[in-house]
C-alpha cells in the first residue's frame, strides 16, 4: 500500500526544488520515500534543472567512482579567502579532489590506525555494573557515547580533559557548516575553528602534518587542523548511530547471540546493519565536466546528491532489501562510499563495532535484554538511534 503523506511529501519538495533530504524530520523516516521514488525513476532532478538526486544502487555506484564527478573544492592556496575555515576546507580530506586528495588521505589514514580490542574491552568492563543493574538504562549515555569519545579521543590523541576544551569547538564548527547559510551560525564556526588553530599551535600537534617535513607552513597548518577537525566532526556522530544501531539489532535478534561469536558472522551481521540503516545517508558530487548519466544530460558545475540509504536498499540489487540477511553475498553495500573517496573512517566504525558485539557477547550482557524505548534523531547527512532504553532483564 502506498504511503499517501510521503507521496505528498515528495511531490511537494520536488515542486519546492529539492528532495527533502536536509529536513531532518524528512530524514529520520526516510526510507518509504526513498522506494517510491526509486521505482519512478533511478536518478531526480530538481526542477531547476541543476540537482540531481540519485536513489539506484547502480547510478549510485557510478557517480561515486567516476572521475568527472568529485567534491569540488579549489585546492589552489593562491585563491584563499580571508576565512580560515573556508581555507581549511579546500584541505579536508573528506572534499579534496585530485591531486592533494591522496597525500591528504594518507595523514588522515596514519592517525586512524590503532587496535581498539583492548580499549573497548575497558570501557564496556567499566559499564558493567551499570549494566547488570535491574533497572533500564539508556544505551547511548551509558555505553556508547563514552566508548565513542574514548574512540575518537585516542585517533585524535585527545586526553580526557583536552576532550572537554575540544568537542565544543568542534559542535560549533559541525554546526556551522552544516548551516552554512546561517550566518550567526558560521560565525560561530568561525570563531571556534581559530580557537582549534590557536590549540594545536599551542600543544605543537601541527608539527606532525607538516608536507614533507621541515617548517611549519599555511599548507601543513590547514591540513593538521583540517585532519584533527574531521576526525572529531565526522567520526562521532557516524561512529555513535552505527554502534547503537548494531547493539539494537543483536537485541532484536536474540536467535542470532550464538552464530555471532564467530568472527565472519559477525563481521556480515555488522555490516548488514550499516547497510540496512546508514549512519550516513547521502553524501554529495560536482559534476566536473558536461556528463551524460542514465540519459540525462548533466552540466559541469551540477550537484549530484548520492543518496546511500536509497542505494543500499535498492530491491534490484538485494533481496529482501529491508532485512538483515546474514551471509549475503553479491554487490558489495555503498554504507561507506565508494571509489577514491571512499570514507577514511569505515574500517573504523566496523572494528569498533564488531569488538563491542564480541565484548558483549562474551560477557551474555545482552541475551534476555529488552528494548522499552527508541528515538531517532538526524542531523543531515547524519541518521541513527540517539536514545535506546533497554532492559536486561526480560520480565
Amino acid at each position: 500500500m502506498r504511503d499517501s503523506l510521503a507521496t505528498k511529501r515528495i511531490e511537494a519538495a520536488l515542486d519546492s526544488e529539492s528532495l527533502p533530504i536536509e529536513n531532518p524530520n524528512f530524514l529520520r523516516s526516510p526510507y518509504g520515500a526513498y522506494s517510491q521514488l526509486r521505482a519512478q525513476s533511478p536518478i531526480v532532478p530538481s526542477s531547476d534543472g541543476h540537482t540531481w538526486y540519485v536513489l539506484s544502487y547502480h547510478v549510485a555506484k557510478e557517480v561515486l567512482t567516476r572521475r568527472d564527478f568529485g567534491k569540488g573544492q579549489d585546492n589552489d592556496s593562491s585563491t584563499e579567502s580571508e576565512s580560515l575555515l573556508r581555507n581549511a576546507l579546500a584541505y579536508w580530506p573528506l572534499l579534496s579532489d585530485p591531486p592533494n586528495h591522496i597525500k591528504y588521505r594518507q595523514l588522515a589514514c596514519s592517525h586512524g590506525r590503532r587496535d581498539f580490542e583492548s580499549l573497548v574491552s575497558e570501557v564496556v568492563q567499566r559499564t558493567f555494573s551499570r549494566l547488570r543493574s535491574a533497572g533500564p538504562i539508556e544505551v547511548n549515555e551509558f555505553l556508547v557515547v563514552p566508548l565513542v569519545d574514548e574512540v575518537i579521543g585516542q585517533i585524535s590523541g585527545l586526553a580526557a580533559k583536552d576532550r572537554e576544551d575540544v568537542f565544543p569547538l568542534v559542535e560549533r564548527i559541525t554546526d556551522g557548516l552544516l548551516n552554512n547559510k546561517n550566518a550567526a551560525k558560521w560565525a560561530l564556526a568561525e570563531a571556534a575553528y581559530e580557537e582549534i588553530l590557536e590549540w594545536l599551535r599551542m600543544k605543537s600537534r601541527l608539527k606532525d602534518a607538516a608536507v614533507g617535513g621541515g617548517s611549519i607552513n599555511i599548507e601543513a597548518q590547514l591540513v593538521g587542523a583540517s585532519l584533527f577537525t574531521m576526525m572529531i566532526f565526522a567520526g562521532r556522530d557516524a561512529l555513535r548511530y552505527g554502534l547503537t544501531s548494531v547493539i539494537k539489532n543483536v537485541i532484536d535478534h536474540p536467535g542470532l547471540h550464538l552464530a555471532l561469536r564467530n568472527s565472519d558472522v559477525m563481521k556480515s551481521f555488522v555490516k548488514e546493519v550499516l547497510r540496512v540503516d546508514p549512519p550516513i545517508q547521502y553524501t554529495w558530487r560536482r559534476a566536473l565536466a558536461d556528463v551524460d548519466l542514465q540519459g540525462n544530460k548533466i552540466k559541469r558545475g551540477d550537484f549530484i546528491a548520492v543518496i546511500l540509504g536509497s542505494a543500499n536498499r535498492d530491491e534490484a540489487v538485494f533481496q529482501k532489501a529491508d532485512s538483515v540477511v546474514l551471509g549475503r553475498c553479491g554487490e558489495t553495500p555503498l554504507t561507506f562510499g565508494a571509489g577514491i573517496h571512499y570514507c577514511i573512517g569505515a574500517s573504523i566504525v566496523t572494528e569498533v563495532a564488531g569488538c563491542v558485539l564480541k565484548c558483549l557477547l562474551d560477557n551474555d550482557v545482552l541475551s534476555n535484554a529488552v528494548i522499552l524505548e527508541e528515538e531517532v534523531h538526524a542531523r543531515p547527512p547524519f541518521k541513527g538511534i540517539s536514545k535506546l532504553s533497554i532492559s536486561l532483564t526480560n520480565p
